[in-house]
């Protein structure tokens, strides 16, 4: 492991952030449908996680893609934007949405203030552990 990172698990995902990064907040939000967490560093980056058991209830508000990209998480294609208008307000966010399989989760990254290269690194190191076993779509 990389001296300059955490491993932090969130649910079934595995992934390692710097150590300038601390987790900012971490709940469900609506029991047993919806938990988040969030990291922040001492500047302006912040990292959102979102799982929604098994898809959210409601939409998080008007999103305007100014492009988009294919990563990988856990060696599976997902589609990366880079938005100038995020949730409703105007803002750039570089955002992933994923779902898995077992157990049933939509799921949203979203990141902050990152770089694309900082995403994309991000996003090649998560793994999946518990029993997921794999996407049902992306």
């Amino acid at each position: 492991m990389d001296p300059k990172t955490v491993v932090w698990q969130a649910g079934c995902l595995t992934f390692a952030l710097p150590k300038e990064f601390e987790l900012a907040d971490h709940g469900p939000l609506q029991p047993t449908t919806w938990e988040a967490w969030s990291w922040k560093n001492s500047g302006d980056q912040s990292l959102h996680l979102d799982f929604w058991y098994p898809r959210p209830s409601h939409t998080g508000g008007p999103m305007q893609a100014v492009s988009e990209w294919t990563e990988q998480i856990g060696g599976k294609d997902v589609k990366v934007m880079e938005t100038s208008l995020f949730e409703g307000r105007p803002q750039k966010v570089l955002v992933t949405f994923f779902n898995l399989l077992s157990p049933a989760i939509s799921a949203r990254l979203s990141a902050y203030g990152m770089s694309r290269q900082e995403f994309s690194a991000l996003l090649g190191a998560i793994e999946f552990t518990g029993n997921e076993t794999g996407f049902l779509r992306t």
